[in-house]
């Protein structure tokens, strides 16, 4: 079963990037939003959008790294990082596809965790955006997915 660990929001100084320069800097060096983020890809194509970096954690669980410019972090933001985790969660099939797609970028990936996070590296948050935040984010919730 898919299950999605957490969010997590990390800010930072005010700087005027397009989104475009700002990965490519964290592409170079992951290690400073999490050590042991490993890169596989850029903007990885999936069935609702495009993941600006997949990544894999220490214990081969795939992540999601989402960069906004600032201001660019808002509810619709939100909904389209749990738009693409909603792709994973409807159709098992679909996790498949994205195992097959790190084990290309590197073949020597032996198996891949079926627990998505998500890291959003962001300048600002609204209140609402970062409530909504701590909910996914507590150990006492549980998404569940109703196969109809």
């Amino acid at each position: 079963m898919l299950r999605v660990l957490s969010i997590r929001l990390i800010s930072g100084q005010s700087v005027e990037l397009a989104e475009d320069q700002i990965r490519k800097a964290f592409e170079a060096k992951l290690g400073v939003l999490e050590e042991g983020l490993e890169y596989i890809d850029s903007e990885v194509q999936i069935g609702t959008g495009r993941i600006d970096t997949l990544a894999l954690d220490e214990k081969s669980r795939p992540v999601f790294i989402e960069y906004k410019r600032a201001g660019g972090f808002d509810k619709d933001a939100l909904v389209q990082l749990m738009d693409y985790l909603s792709w994973f969660v409807r159709d098992e099939t679909h996790l498949s596809y994205l195992e097959k797609h790190i084990k290309k970028k590197k073949p020597e990936v032996e198996k891949i965790s079926p627990e998505i996070r998500l890291i959003c590296v962001v300048n600002d948050v609204e209140d609402r955006v970062k409530n909504a935040c701590y909910v996914i984010n507590n150990p006492n919730m549980d998404i569940y997915h109703n196969k109809k």
